[in-house]
This record gives structure tokens, sequence and C-alpha cells, in this order.
């Protein structure tokens, strides 16, 4: 028999797995990446002659790392506190346990798949309102902009008709059986 990660990683070690990876990857993104680009930044302006557009590029990566970091770290953390969330209700109420995984599973891919869906749904937006001569250096890259937004929206409206029908399906809440 062959083992497969699938397998390693199914049901309640599944969701372990995934909060530590992203609360993990998130702190180091968020935290230590951007810690280390300020320590580059500031032993490169000590060593030569001051670059404004240079500093101006590792502020930019800092803010990146920083907003990529707390894009992984948020849904890890939601998915870990609702995980020890679901060790109470194991204790209180073990017949509801079942069915308050089903929402931690629904609320984890939900934030996963709007994470994609509505930045992607904003970016040829923003990118209009960005000025002229940003919107010059990267004019190879803005026709596929358009794209990006088409398959946010897509996706939004797929994620919503799919939650729907996931929502209408999922266990319910049950009292206390004696």
């Amino acid at each position: 028999m062959r083992t497969s990660l699938y397998f390693i990683f199914k049901g309640k070690a599944g969701f372990w797995a995934f909060a530590i990876i992203f609360i993990i990857t998130g702190v180091i993104f968020a935290f230590v990446v951007p810690e280390l680009i300020t320590h580059a930044e500031t032993d490169s302006i000590q060593n030569r002659a001051q670059d404004v557009s240079a500093a101006a590029d590792l502020s930019v990566m800092t803010f990146v790392f920083r907003l990529l970091g707390w894009i992984l770290l948020v849904p890890g953390a939601t998915v870990f506190i609702l995980i020890i969330v679901a060790s109470i209700i194991k204790i209180k109420s073990p017949q509801n346990e079942g069915a308050f995984f089903w929402w931690i599973n629904f609320t984890g891919g939900m934030m996963g798949a709007l994470l994609f869906a509505i930045p992607s749904m904003f970016i040829y937006p923003i990118f209009l309102l960005l000025p002229e001569n940003i919107k010059q250096q990267a004019k190879n890259t803005s026709m596929i902009l358009p794209l990006f937004t088409i398959v946010g929206i897509i996706a939004g409206i797929a994620i919503f008709f799919i939650a729907r029908s996931q929502y209408r399906g999922r266990p319910r809440w049950t009292g206390k059986t004696s």
C-alpha cells in the first residue's frame, strides 16, 4: 500500500496541518522576511551612496511580503482557533463535532477561494486608477489584467453558487441526546 500526503493529512489532521503551515508561512512572510529586507537595506545604504529608487523598491518589497504574510496568517489563525473551539465542542456536545468541522471546512474553503477572487476581480479597475507613469512602466502586462478581472468575476460568481449549494446541504446542529 502506498502512503501519500492525502491520506496523512485527511480529516482533522488535515485541518491541523493547514492551520500550522499557513501560520508558520504567514509569520515568516509578514515578520521575518521584511526584517531581513530592512536589515539588508540598512547595510546597503551604509556601504554605498543612498539610492532613492532602490530604497523605494525595497519598501515596496517589504510591503508586499507583509501583505502576503497577513493573507496567509489570517486564514491559518482562523482555522486554528476554530479547531480549538471544536475541541471544546467535542467535550460539551460531542454529537455536533462533525457539524462544526463542516463549518471549519466551509469557512476555510470560502476564505481561500475569496482570497483569490476578490483581488483578481479588482486588479484592472485599480490599475486604471494608477498614475500614467506607472501605467507606462507596466504596459507589457496591462493587456492581461482585464483577463484576471474577468476570471475573478467568474470565480466570484461560481463561489457564490457553490457556497449556496453547500450551505443548503450542511449538517444540522442537534441538541443533547440522553
